[in-house]
């Protein structure tokens, strides 16, 4: 088949664009023509078009003829933030829907937005029932979504493996990759990675570090990443700040890309996701991809994205105990890497 990719893209950084890097080259070793287009017109794409242009917009639907199927990644965040140009991406997306009708549209959806004004709101459920697949990585998203726009087929509401295309960019063992990031054998690596901003909530598992009478000597807690928007960046300096002090706390403040960020996961005990608010969690995807155990917080889909092996809890006393908990078990068990069970 002819398909076409709508996302951000590599080699801007973004979670999303990765996410859709590793899907092309999926669909790619299936056999299909794979083309890429971008939503602001940015990275190594095909169609160097901004769907949230007017003009732009007008030729992309032009574009959109000539393929079989098209696959938008959907998340509020890719799109320019003011009104206007939400608009205008969702509007050539409706029209598109509704006049290409050889065309099979598809939209994976990584986040989504609820509009409270009656006029976009009504909008924005025409166009989710113009399209042919709408695509979850969580039941909870699922659910969400079906109960904001019941009006919409459930059966057009689709269930997928967050991981179904990922593929691992270390190959390194758990041993490698801690010698290679100075992690001591001894230590029982607690760690976070990803974009950081204060929604993640990397600052409470930083708290619990900070009570010695809560962690184990043994246990180090990695923050490791950088700031996505300008507006995160005093977050990340208040985390670096808190952390100076502790000397089983340390905040890598760089950039990961696929391998750097893999090679992370493969040297962690134990990935944590404390996070305030989230729909659903690459971290958890690719940690499940290395079979690395997680502690995560009950927010957004993240139950259902949990393995029976991953830890999930409600509040921060069951993160202390999680962390205390496993951080003794792990311990106990020289020369393994890790194991969790769920606390509830």
């Amino acid at each position: 088949m002819r398909i076409l990719v709508v996302s951000s893209y590599p080699p801007k950084h973004c979670g999303i664009a990765s996410y859709a890097a590793q899907q092309v080259g999926a669909l790619r070793r299936e056999g299909h023509e794979v083309r890429v287009m971008s939503v602001d017109g940015e990275g190594a794409v095909d169609y160097p078009l901004r769907l949230t242009d007017p003009s732009d917009a007008e030729n992309a639907i032009s574009v959109f003829a000539g393929f079989d199927r098209v696959i938008v990644h959907y998340a509020p965040g890719i799109i320019a933030p003011d009104p206007e140009t939400h608009e205008v991406f969702h509007g050539a997306l409706h029209r598109a829907c509704r006049s290409l009708r050889k065309t099979r549209f598809e939209v994976l959806i990584h986040e989504m937005d609820y509009p409270i004004e009656s006029r976009p709101r009504r909008r924005r459920a025409r166009l989710w029932r113009s399209v042919a697949a709408l695509q979850f990585h969580t039941a909870y998203e699922r659910e969400l979504f079906a109960g904001h726009y019941p009006r919409v087929r459930r059966d057009r509401l689709q269930l997928v493996d967050h991981g179904r295309d990922m593929r691992k960019s270390y190959l390194g063992s758990y041993p490698e990759a801690r010698r290679e990031l100075g992690i001591e054998p001894t230590e029982v690596a607690f760690v976070s990675c990803g974009f950081i901003q204060e929604s993640k909530g990397f600052d409470r598992v930083v708290a619990i570090f900070a009570s010695s009478e809560t962690v184990p000597p043994a246990a180090h807690y990695h923050v490791v990443g950088s700031a996505r928007i300008a507006e995160a960046m005093p977050y990340v300096a208040e985390l670096a700040s808190s952390a100076e002090d502790l000397p089983n706390v340390t905040v890598h403040d760089a950039y990961l890309d696929d391998e750097s960020f893999d090679r992370w996961i493969v040297a962690a005990d134990y990935v944590v996701a404390p996070y305030r608010t989230i729909c659903s969690s690459g971290v958890l995807a690719r940690a499940a991809l290395f079979d690395r155990p997680v502690i995560a917080t009950d927010v957004g889909g993240l139950r259902d994205q949990a393995r029976a092996g991953d830890t999930i809890v409600a509040d921060d006393r069951e993160l202390a105990q999680a962390i205390k908990t496993l951080a003794n078990r792990r311990r106990a068990t020289p020369g393994s890497e890790g194991s969790a069970r769920s606390l509830r």
